[in-house]
């Protein structure tokens, strides 16, 4: 692991306050971070920009693609004294065995200077979010694996059980809000990951994956898979994380759970342009393309929603999606 390009770096601080922008950049792992002598930090944004208000913890949790931006004070730190950055991210007990990950403790040690740092009282008000409205539909959508001993990586992903070629794919209609729950059924945690919009996380509630499947079973590869959880659910809904409050593009959504959350789809007005039309990338020339290849046509039309675990989203964890109107 490293940090701006350095493997446990030593960082110089005044006592005074300081703001970091983290985004947890790693292509598979995931970050349970906290400074070793439990101080609270400010959490003023995440992914899509500030909170409407900060609010203090003491932890903040990131899988792959997610960012937060915080606010942490040295002021108590004599010259010399340092305080430590820190991880304690576990991977599931499946994926730990087959790849052998081990939890990554140092992250960064910040060393007073003794200067005089930075020191303000944060707003109380950062901004105001438009909050989506009720949900004009329901779109309940899987996360599956599967275990094939002849392949690697040995456990193939997908999205409702299609490959990111297969039909149908979703055609969320301009200026409607949905309420999407993710189904994950697979043995480890996914951060999901739409482009073009933003999120607002409900709840997440644990389900029975075992009776969900024996009494739904899966299709074969390729066939769209993706019933309501209603009569599995256990337990209550828990809310949001405190860092996970506005908008966000990525959601993590953990093994064995249903994750909840708002999206509203733009309309043309809105954006200043139709989000349902085609457009042709930017071409260039890259070693060992030929010119026909080059040249051909590349008419492209829609988004897509994946996992932003790279490893998954290069297998069948990516899917398609358009915003008719």
């Amino acid at each position: 692991m490293t940090v701006n390009g350095k493997v446990s770096p030593y960082t110089n601080v005044a006592r005074g306050q300081y703001r970091f922008r983290v985004l947890n950049a790693s292509n598979f792992r995931s970050y349970h971070l906290f400074f070793r002598d439990r101080r609270p930090f400010h959490v003023i944004g995440n992914d899509a920009g500030l909170l409407d208000a900060p609010v203090v913890t003491t932890d903040v949790r990131l899988t792959p693609g997610e960012r937060a931006d915080l606010v942490v004070d040295f002021s108590d730190l004599e010259k010399g004294e340092h305080v430590d950055l820190v991880n304690d991210q576990r991977e599931a007990a499946l994926i730990a065995l087959v790849t052998g990950a081990q939890p990554l403790p140092d992250v960064v040690r910040f060393t007073s200077t003794g200067a005089k740092g930075h020191r303000q009282a944060l707003p109380t008000r950062l901004r105001v979010t438009k909050k989506p409205s009720a949900p004009d539909r329901r779109r309940v959508v899987t996360l599956t694996q599967d275990l094939k001993l002849t392949r690697w990586p040995p456990v193939g992903m997908s999205l409702n059980n299609l490959c990111f070629e297969d039909d149908p794919i979703a055609l969320p209609r301009q200026g409607t809000t949905e309420l999407w729950e993710v189904v994950n059924l697979t043995v480890e945690d996914h951060p999901v990951h739409l482009h073009l919009v933003n999120l607002h996380l409900l709840n997440r509630q644990m389900f029975d994956p075992v009776a969900y499947s024996l009494a739904n079973p899966r299709p074969p590869m390729h066939t769209e898979w993706a019933p309501p959880p209603d009569e599995f659910l256990l337990g209550a809904p828990q809310p949001p994380a405190p860092w996970e409050a506005g908008p966000k593009d990525t959601v993590n959504c953990p093994q064995n759970t249903v994750t909840r959350f708002l999206v509203h789809f733009p309309t043309a007005d809105e954006l200043g342009f139709d989000p349902d039309a085609t457009f042709t990338p930017a071409r260039h020339a890259m070693s060992g393309m030929t010119m026909a290849e080059h040249d051909m046509d590349m008419d492209l039309q829609g988004y897509v929603w994946h996992c932003h675990i790279l490893d998954h989203e290069d297998d069948c964890m990516m899917a398609r999606y358009r915003l008719v109107q």
